[in-house]
């Protein structure tokens, strides 16, 4: 943001693309933090959501 006002552009103008931007980082963050917890999910259940059980070390 500030480097957009020091570029010249108008105050409300650089929010707006700061909102913008802080958006985007929230979605990213919670795209793939539901990405990883469905891929967790996947790995750890059963299609009846049973959780798995670890194998026995040998």
């Amino acid at each position: 943001m500030t480097g957009l006002i020091l570029a010249g552009v108008d105050p409300l103008t650089a929010i707006r693309y700061q909102i913008v931007v802080m958006y985007m980082l929230l979605a990213a963050t919670a795209l793939a933090a539901l990405t990883a917890a469905r891929l967790v999910e996947h790995a750890l259940f059963d299609h009846a959501h049973r959780l798995i059980p670890l194998p026995e070390p040998h």
